[in-house]
């Protein structure tokens, strides 16, 4: 698995290459198998990434007709709350690119978490067995956005909740975030899941983000207790940052 960290002067250059690197995996995928698999992120991080992505210097790179979107996350919130990950994505990217209803697999956060999350679950498995003649006992995704918290948590996999991280006989959960975050219900992705992702962008701008994600690039054992240092992707993980970010540099 080969690891990349990447800075940038600010979160503009950060998003435009993310943008770029997009569209690359999309057209690799589209060129590979005949249609791409990505996972979206979040929170308020790729804001500015999903922007780009629907103008038209990046959109018109991509096969929005052969793209299937995914989240990696979301909160337990009706799809047009300004909390809901979709909503976001759907302002920023979705509704202004060509990409069909069908191919757009929101986790529905309005209704019980623990249906939702094996609906989300049994989505994730029909779609990989209509396109794999052997689909795998854990999907794979050609390629994941994500973010990171002010705490190294990652989707919504926070730290001390070992039972979501470690679970390895589910692809979607119903989660419950701290104390003092916005909306305490979740659904999220499975670490097991995201991590077979055949790759991974990991999307962190921000200072205020800096001494946590020191620890997390530097692989140490103190790291590992943050789950973004535990989530990587099978072939390529690109850790995305700001200049004031980061100390590491590739």
């Amino acid at each position: 698995m080969q690891r990349q960290v990447v800075t940038f002067p600010d979160r503009e250059a950060l998003s435009r290459a993310a943008a770029g690197e997009v569209a690359r995996a999309a057209a690799r995928a589209v060129e590979r198998q005949g249609w791409f698999s990505l996972v979206l992120s979040g929170g308020s991080s790729p804001r500015r990434l999903y922007e780009l992505l629907a103008e038209p210097a990046f959109a018109r790179g991509i096969d929005w007709s052969a793209t299937q979107v995914f989240w990696s996350d979301e909160r337990c919130v009706g799809p047009d709350d300004e909390r809901s990950n979709y909503r976001l994505a759907r302002a920023c990217l979705l509704d202004n690119v060509c990409i069909p209803s069908g191919n757009i697999h929101r986790m529905r956060g309005e209704i019980d978490p623990h249906l939702a999350a094996r609906e989300s679950e049994q989505d994730i498995r029909d779609f990989f067995a209509q396109r794999m003649q052997r689909p795998a006992a854990v999907p794979r995704f050609d390629l994941a956005l994500l973010g990171m918290g002010t705490d190294g948590h990652t989707a919504s996999l926070f730290p001390g909740d070992d039972g979501a991280m470690d679970a390895r006989d589910r692809l979607v959960l119903a989660v419950r975030a701290p104390a003092g975050m916005p909306v305490p219900r979740r659904l999220s992705m499975s670490a097991a899941l995201l991590s077979n992702a055949r790759e991974i962008f990991f999307i962190v701008p921000g200072r205020e983000k800096k001494p946590v994600l020191d620890e997390v690039l530097a692989g140490g054992p103190a790291g590992q207790r943050y789950p973004a240092a535990r989530i990587s992707a099978r072939e390529r993980t690109v850790w995305f940052v700001s200049a004031e970010g980061a100390r590491f540099r590739l």
